[in-house]
């Protein structure tokens, strides 16, 4: 992503404050019936396994965990998160262990993005391929240095814009949004605000693809890789 000019103020307005509460009050669905779903719409779950083998930090993970939520909540999306373990642990639930399950869509954290047997040189953030998402954890680190003070926000909308694109296969970046190709200082200043969002096309798109696959019994699977 593209790097901005100052700092933002890391997720912690007192408009997402007031969102933090009002997540935790609710489980996670309050905000979703408060924005008016209709009682004939169906607000469609997705689980999500998380494999924390990058050994993030527990409370940075979850903060990162709640802000995506945030964004697909705006979707009108519940994200269900399903926590795996990490390095070193052995994996003994069955959920978690049917990584090879052609169901599953993957988004890997990893420290940085291989390319090949070399690291990228080009700040690559994350990318999507097929149903395997990936984000760089060092490189949301190396941003959120220079442009936000907050790791954890700027994580949690990586990894919704790569579930995105997981979501909606084939569509290519946006103009604006949050499925921009390269966030800018304006973006990253909306993220600092927990305010980009799908754009409502998107949202579409993405509530039927996630209603699709849980008609279809399918989960998706959060990896994070060395």
């Amino acid at each position: 992503m593209n790097k901005g000019q100052r700092k933002g103020n890391g997720c912690r307005t007192f408009w997402s404050l007031l969102l933090s509460v009002l997540w935790v009050a609710g489980g996670g669905t309050a905000l979703g019936r408060a924005r008016g779903l209709g009682a004939d719409q169906v607000r469609p779950t997705i689980t999500l396994l998380v494999f924390n083998y990058a050994a993030i930090d527990e409370r940075r993970l979850v903060e990162a965990e709640k802000e995506a939520s945030r964004v697909f909540d705006r979707a009108g999306v519940t994200l269900s998160w399903h926590a795996c373990g990490g390095t070193g642990q052995p994996v003994s639930d069955l959920a978690c262990a049917s990584d090879d399950d052609p169901r599953m869509i993957k988004v890997r954290l990893v420290k940085r993005i291989l390319d090949g047997s070399h690291l990228t040189d080009d700040g690559t953030l994350g990318f999507a391929v097929g149903q395997m998402a990936t984000v760089s954890y060092v490189r949301a680190q190396e941003i959120s240095n220079a442009e936000i003070e907050n790791v954890e926000c700027l994580l949690g909308y990586a990894m919704a814009h790569e579930l995105g694109h997981v979501l909606m296969p084939g569509r290519p970046h946006t103009a604006d949004g949050i499925m921009r190709a390269d966030w800018d200082t304006v973006d990253l200043s909306r993220i600092s605000q927990g305010s980009l969002s799908f754009r409502a096309d998107e949202k579409a798109l993405i509530r039927a693809e996630a209603k699709r696959m849980g008609g279809a019994g399918a989960v998706v699977s959060i990896a994070s890789h060395h």
